[in-house]
């Protein structure tokens, strides 16, 4: 996430910082609603959220332990192929 502020602050600092927040409080609200997101089919335990306009938020899911690891903030305009 740090990497696209930084990106996004060298054009507007203002956009950046609500763009990070926006962003870490999407994926703090992972806690609350965990299974909301879609299963990736090409990483078994993965899942994704949208966030609008250009990102997907890829984490896992630990319902044994009851805890979810933020994998990739991902901005979809990059390559895929550089995804993984």
């Amino acid at each position: 996430m740090g990497d696209i502020v930084r990106f996004q602050a060298q054009f507007n600092a203002a956009y950046a910082e609500r763009l990070g927040n926006s962003l870490f409080d999407a994926a703090m609200s992972l806690a609350t609603l965990p299974r909301r997101g879609m299963a990736v089919p090409e990483r078994p335990g993965y899942r994704r959220i949208f966030h609008p306009k250009w990102y997907l938020i890829f984490y896992a899911l630990n319902e044994s332990a009851q805890t979810v690891s933020i994998v990739r903030i991902w901005d979809v305009r990059n390559d895929p192929n550089l995804l993984w």
